[in-house]
């Protein structure tokens, strides 16, 4: 009976781990608005080529990170 504890309080445990990694990732992606209000996604204009776009990813991580990959 004792063994089988410890297997379920070591699978609580990585699933707790796995979840506080989870919840960084997302902190860690919501600590890039530079303000409070700035979590819109938006872009402040249209970009007008791909070389924009590029520096602007280059300067803001605007776009949401992939749920696969949290």
């Amino acid at each position: 009976m004792k063994s089988k504890n410890k297997t379920n309080n070591a699978a609580k445990e990585n699933e707790f781990a796995n979840a506080n990694k989870n919840l960084e990732r997302c902190l860690d992606q919501m600590a890039n608005a530079y303000s409070t209000y700035d979590c819109t996604g938006l872009i402040p204009s249209k970009p007008e080529n791909e070389a924009q776009l590029e520096s602007y990813k280059e300067v803001y991580n605007y776009l949401p990170t992939d749920a696969d990959t949290l």
